[in-house]
C-alpha cells in the first residue's frame, strides 16, 4: 500500500529519526551478527563437541539476525526510499547490509527456513504449541505462520511431514542438522558482518 506524502518538516524529522535509530540499531545488530559468526564457525568445525549451549545460541542468533535484523534493514531501506534519502551514504550502506542478509536467507530452501523457525522455538520455549493441533474460538487451530517465508501458513500436518523429512535427510541427528546449517550460513554471516562493521 503506498504511503501518503509527508510535509517537508516531517520528512526531515523522519530522516533524523532514521539516522539516530540506525546508529543504535547498527551497534545492536553488529553484536548479534558478530556472535552469529563466532557460533556458526564453532558449530561448523566442532559439531556436537561445540556443546548444547553453543548450538542453542547458534539457532537463536541465526533466527534473530534473519528475522529482526533483516526486517530492520528492510524497513530502513524502504523508509529511505520513501523520504527521498536513497542516495545518502547511510541508505547505500544499509542496502549493502540488507542485500547480504537476503543472500543469507536465500541460501536456505523453504524446508530449511521452516526448520529454523522450529529450532529457534525449541530453544526459546518450553513447549512448541504453535506446531501442534489446538483449539481456537471457532474451531481448530491447525495452521502456523512462518515469517521467514513471507508469512506463509502451513498446516501442522504439513509441518510434521516436512520436518520429519528434514530429520531423516540428516540421519535423525539434530547435531548434524546444526552443522549443516552452520556450514551453509557461515560464509554469508561473515559477509553480513563485514557490511554491518562498515556502519559501526
Amino acid at each position: 500500500m503506498p504511503m501518503n506524502p509527508l510535509s517537508v518538516p516531517d520528512t526531515q524529522r523522519l530522516k533524523d529519526a532514521i539516522y539516530d535509530r540506525s546508529e543504535i540499531r547498527a551497534q545492536q545488530a553488529f553484536q548479534w551478527v558478530r556472535e552469529l559468526v563466532r557460533v556458526s564457525s564453532t558449530v561448523a568445525t566442532q559439531g556436537a563437541a561445540a556443546g548444547a549451549d553453543t548450538i542453542t545460541v547458534f539457532w537463536v542468533r541465526l533466527f534473530g539476525v534473519l528475522s529482526e535484523v533483516g526486517e530492520s534493514y528492510e524497513y530502513v531501506c524502504k523508509l529511505a526510499d520513501h523520504c527521498g534519502a536513497s542516495d545518502e551514504p547511510l541508505a547505500r550502506d544499509a542496502r549493502v547490509v540488507r542485500d547480504a542478509l537476503r543472500a543469507m536467507r536465500d541460501s536456505m530452501d523453504e524446508d530449511e527456513l521452516i526448520w529454523l523457525h522450529y529450532r529457534r522455538d525449541c530453544e526459546c520455549h518450553v513447549w512448541q504449541e504453535s506446531y501442534a493441533l489446538s483449539r481456537k474460538k471457532n474451531g481448530l487451530k491447525e495452521k502456523r505462520v512462518f515469517g521467514l517465508l513471507g508469512d506463509k501458513e502451513l498446516t501442522v500436518d504439513e509441518f510434521d511431514k516436512r520436518a520429519s523429512a528434514m530429520l531423516r535427510k540428516h540421519g535423525r541427528s539434530e547435531a548434524a542438522l546444526a552443522v549443516h546449517f552452520a556450514k551453509l550460513v557461515a560464509p554469508h554471516a561473515a559477509r553480513v558482518f563485514d557490511a554491518i562493521r562498515a556502519l559501526s
